[in-house]
């Protein structure tokens, strides 16, 4: 009998407690990786996917805030009204269009959500919408954060995070890519 009991011993003990840790981290891992993917947020029927701004230029106190998509799930219009942080003392939102060769950027008072649309709103866009942010008390840095709040006519207001990065497909991240 002695020969089937060796597993009840410490041997066991200590492979139950290794079988919980490695759960344990599994199960941590699995929550970093679902939270660290993106963040989006909802205001009533429109979604606003991973809102991010780009770093300031040297020396500059403004800064730009995109999001990877702004997007009207209802059967309603809705508009962007304003934004606003205690960050800066003024910001704007801007219709960038870059399909002519030139970058011309128009300021508009409110963005348009159509019914079951999307908004062009990342930095990389021919044809879409950026709040610039003046006034800054400092040039915004890659793993900066900071809360905005969006006011929707229909969807009223919510309060999203921005975090400052670097986009990969621009001129600043290529080359700090580069060897």
């Amino acid at each position: 009998m002695r020969v089937f009991f060796p597993l009840l011993g410490r041997g066991f003990i200590k492979f139950q407690f290794l079988a919980r840790v490695r759960w344990a981290l599994m199960g941590a891992v699995w929550a970093l990786c679902a939270t660290a993917q993106a963040h989006g947020y909802d205001a009533g029927d429109v979604r606003i996917d991973h809102p991010y701004a780009t770093p300031s230029q040297p020396g500059e106190l403004s800064a730009q805030v995109y999001f990877r998509a702004l997007k009207n799930r209802g059967h309603r219009p809705d508009k962007l009204l304003s934004a606003r942080t205690s960050l800066t003392t003024g910001m704007a939102w801007q219709h960038i269009d870059t399909t002519q060769g030139a970058v011309r950027k128009t300021t508009v008072a409110a963005i348009d959500i159509p019914a079951h649309a999307d908004v062009p709103m990342r930095h990389n866009s021919p044809q879409g919408h950026t709040l610039t942010l003046s006034g800054l008390p400092r040039p915004l840095a890659v793993g900066d954060r900071f809360s905005l709040w969006l006011r929707f006519e229909q969807a009223g207001e919510v309060e999203v995070k921005v975090v400052v990065q670097q986009p990969k497909d621009t001129p600043a991240a290529k080359t700090a890519h580069a060897h």
